[in-house]
């Protein structure tokens, strides 16, 4: 098959995922999805900062978009490295990433559920399920999360303040993105042979498949096993905290670390194909290295040096509220307020007095990016009562404002049965 017809197979198959709703909804319903989980995000910013409430159609919009272009590229991957979904192991997948969610969250990930299934089926000595084939599948949706993360990771995020080291409080930003992927992947069917369906054979190159199909079953002397492509809908989520960095650049790293990690379990989901006594090596990989990065990433943030402190030089913009005064002001994340009306501030008492002596007519004087001597001068107009918009970096005792968690329903069971076995021993 020519490269163009291959572009063309996934092209037809955005189409109907996204032109057939009425067949094909689960695009659309994912998207609605998304759309309630960045409303509720938009009114949660609002609520902890008193500010005003941030439109949440941009976001959706930004999800939608680039969730069909990485979609597009991911299912370019499928096809050439030959993903074929059949039954056996795949309609796994989704129901044992909902119940690892159960006991927390962040497991709800198809790299926990696709080596969980794939060393069962190992164990167990289920010869139909391809080890090799669903880890793969959790590979190039990695791949596809990586270049997303990279794209727009940073886009949606709520600014936090968080206990850090030594009990200090420091600011931060939970990012929080999801994306529907509309994908093309093959599906293996039997078809009768007297069956009378129009097909016919496609011309493939001798080293393709790159990852062998899975065994499948089917009545040789009756039926043929055809390759039929298969629309189908995922949906990815991306949750990190940045302390270190600012979001753009700490999602581009987060990228770049994901992306390395889903070439080595794609590498792995290869040679357990062609070397079946390997199986093992991507079942173990997929699992253990997601949480080995998360882990790492995680003590990374929480053991350097936060940027979101205070500073001596004047009020650390932790974030502005989109469309308010501060943002017409080019405020951003990182920069020093020094001066508010002519009056210096280093604290939020500070720039609440400073803000009472003009409210409508406010001159700001700011560090962008915090650093360096050459300071800028900028003048907004803003409503008698409209917020400022600028949410400054928590001072050291300030209580953290939220607490995150992401364990599930059945984490404090679990946790108890555990103190409590220990406490038999």
């Amino acid at each position: 098959m020519a490269p163009w017809d291959l572009i063309r197979l996934v092209l037809e198959a955005m189409e109907v995922l996204l032109l057939q709703p009425q067949e094909y909804p689960s695009f659309w319903v994912f998207l609605f999805i998304i759309a309630l989980l960045y409303r509720r995000q938009s009114r949660l910013k609002a609520e902890l900062f008193q500010l005003e409430r941030e439109g949440w159609w941009r976001p959706v919009l930004y999800s939608a978009v680039y969730g069909v272009i990485a979609g597009f590229f991911g299912s370019l991957l499928m096809l050439f490295f030959g993903i074929t979904i059949v039954a056996a192991g795949f309609i796994y997948l989704l129901p044992v990433a909902l119940l690892l969610a159960l006991i927390n969250v962040r497991y709800m990930c198809y790299a926990y559920a696709g080596g969980l299934i794939s060393l069962a089926a190992l164990f167990m000595g289920w010869r139909e399920v391809s080890a090799a084939q669903i880890m793969g599948l959790v590979a190039i949706l990695h791949l596809v999360e990586a270049l997303l993360i990279y794209l727009s990771g940073h886009l949606s995020r709520l600014p936090v303040f968080i206990a850090h080291r030594k009990g200090m409080t420091v600011g931060a930003f939970n990012l929080q993105s999801f994306w529907p992927i509309p994908l093309l992947v093959l599906t293996l069917l039997p078809v009768p042979v007297d069956s009378g369906l129009p097909w016919q054979e496609i011309a493939t190159p001798d080293w393709w498949p790159l990852i062998a199909q899975p065994p499948f079953d089917y009545d040789a002397a009756k039926e043929i096993a055809v390759l039929f492509p298969l629309p189908i809908v995922a949906l990815l989520g991306y949750g990190d905290l940045a302390v270190t960095r600012l979001p753009a650049a700490h999602a581009r790293r987060s990228a770049a670390h994901l992306a390395l990690y889903s070439a080595i379990l794609l590498a792995l989901a290869v040679v357990a194909s062609n070397v079946p006594a390997l199986a093992a090596l991507p079942a173990l990989f997929g699992p253990l290295g997601h949480e080995a990065l998360i882990l790492w990433s995680r003590r990374r943030e929480m053991k350097g040096v936060p940027i979101f402190t205070p500073s001596l030089r004047g009020l650390r913009v932790l974030d502005i509220g989109a469309g308010s005064p501060a943002d017409r002001l080019g405020l951003r994340a990182g920069d020093v307020v020094g001066r508010i009306n002519g009056m210096t501030v280093l604290s939020k008492r500070d720039m609440a007095i400073a803000l009472s002596w003009s409210p409508s007519d406010v001159d700001v004087e700011y560090l962008p990016g915090g650093q360096g001597t050459v300071w800028k001068r900028g003048s907004v107009v803003k409503g008698w009562k409209e917020p400022l918009g600028l949410i400054a970096a928590p001072d050291p005792e300030e209580p953290p404002l939220v607490k995150l968690e992401t364990g599930g329903i059945l984490a404090r069971p679990l946790a108890w049965l555990l103190g409590l076995w220990r406490g038999r021993r």
